[in-house]
């Protein structure tokens, strides 16, 4: 075994190299070359489910954004527990739950007039309730994960969140947005 070894040790060290990238490959892209759309926070404690946030999804679609394929996640959310508190005040984040894992995202706000004029009886300010995120399929495992959306209120330190009555279903392959729970 000791001459095999002497006879072949260049052979060895690739194949060891190789297994090595095989098993590995996947977190190093991940964590080295993956730029945008990768969760900020894996398996967190979730928050308090409250009914007091009114939120929508309105497009999941794939895009490339900086060299990178990922998927836009655009909608708009906001809190109606206290309706003196402007949008800006909340840190609000999208959240991705199964019963196995869950994933929280950062969200870009942006202007939705739409949404102030659609609940203008509520007599809150809600130009900025749009958001919109990007996810990359390759940083999320294979399942079916509920959409929600996380608001923080860092003056009183409170959390909590709600979820959409949609679905994001991840296969092997694919990656969609869906009203039931059933993969595709």
């Amino acid at each position: 075994m000791l001459t095999f070894f002497r006879k072949n040790w260049i052979h060895v060290i690739i194949w060891a190299g190789m297994i090595i990238y095989l098993v590995f490959a996947q977190d190093l892209y991940l964590h080295f070359f993956l730029r945008n759309g990768k969760p900020i926070l894996v398996n967190a404690e979730l928050p308090a489910v409250t009914n007091k946030i009114k939120l929508h999804i309105d497009t999941f679609q794939p895009t490339v954004y900086g060299g990178q394929y990922l998927y836009s996640m655009v909608g708009w959310a906001f809190s109606t527990t206290d309706p003196t508190m402007r949008l800006e005040d909340y840190e609000r984040q999208l959240v991705l739950v199964s019963d196995e894992k869950n994933y929280i995202y950062p969200i870009n706000t942006y202007p939705r007039p739409d949404v102030q004029k659609a609940y203008q009886s509520l007599g809150m300010e809600l130009t900025n309730a749009g958001f919109s995120t990007w996810i990359s399929q390759d940083a999320i495992q294979p399942g079916i994960y509920h959409i929600g959306v996380v608001f923080h209120d860092p003056q009183k330190g409170s959390t909590f969140y709600a979820s959409t009555n949609k679905y994001l279903i991840r296969t092997p392959n694919q990656i969609q947005i869906s009203l039931s729970p059933t993969s595709p």
